[in-house]
């Protein structure tokens, strides 16, 4: 088991909580088990002991609670995909600390309060997709400053949740759905557009 460095479990019908068991698997790199039914919420523990992990995708389940902090373990993280679920609470200042982090994917969930300015600290950040939660304020300008290649929020509409002069994609929630490139104005289906987060995502569509 501490030689596994991948585990793709996607669309493969698992349901019931997150096996705590996945914390013997110490030198894994690749945790991919969207597109499941999985419930309850991520072991806390488990950051700590998974922390060679580069890439967590946990996206299109039903998992929820918050994000604790301890996920400030895991300092290779380079990608983070949980948009998706019923997740709550703020969002951590913790993955702050997480200097390799290139994608935060949280959209669809139920974050609430402001987004952290610390976020603007993570040297290598080119992707940051908040839209469809509960945010509110104004996005950062320490954010904005950092021009990042895809930035979403829910900041579109005449009463938006969160004030954006500086994102990509501005989106707007029920009871009329949409979100919109600002720079030409159009209606997306993916805030990605063509930006693809990392060569390793080109082989795991987002869904």
């Amino acid at each position: 088991l501490k030689t596994v460095v991948e585990l793709d479990l996607g669309y493969m019908k698992v349901d019931g909580l997150l096996p705590r068991e996945l914390g013997m698997l110490t030198a894994l790199k690749d945790l991919d088990m969207h597109g499941n039914d999985l419930q309850g919420v991520i072991p806390h523990k488990l950051f700590a002991s998974i922390n060679k992990l580069e890439y967590l995708r946990l996206h299109m389940n039903g998992m929820f609670g918050a994000l604790h902090k301890e996920i400030a373990h895991m300092t290779k993280l380079r990608e983070i995909h949980l948009f998706g679920n019923y997740m709550g609470g703020t969002i951590p200042r913790e993955l702050a600390s997480l200097k390799k982090l290139e994608v935060i994917d949280l959209y669809a969930n139920m974050f609430e309060g402001r987004i952290p300015k610390e976020l603007a600290r993570l040297p290598k950040l080119k992707v940051l997709d908040l839209h469809d939660n509960n945010l509110t304020g104004t996005m950062p300008q320490e954010i904005c400053d950092r021009k990042l290649d895809v930035l979403a929020a829910d900041c579109y509409g005449h009463k938006p949740e969160v004030r954006c002069d500086c994102c990509t994609v501005c989106c707007q929630g029920l009871p009329a759905m949409i979100c919109v490139d600002m720079k030409t104005g159009n209606k997306v289906d993916n805030v990605y557009g063509e930006v693809a987060p990392t060569t390793k995502s080109k082989k795991k569509k987002r869904k």
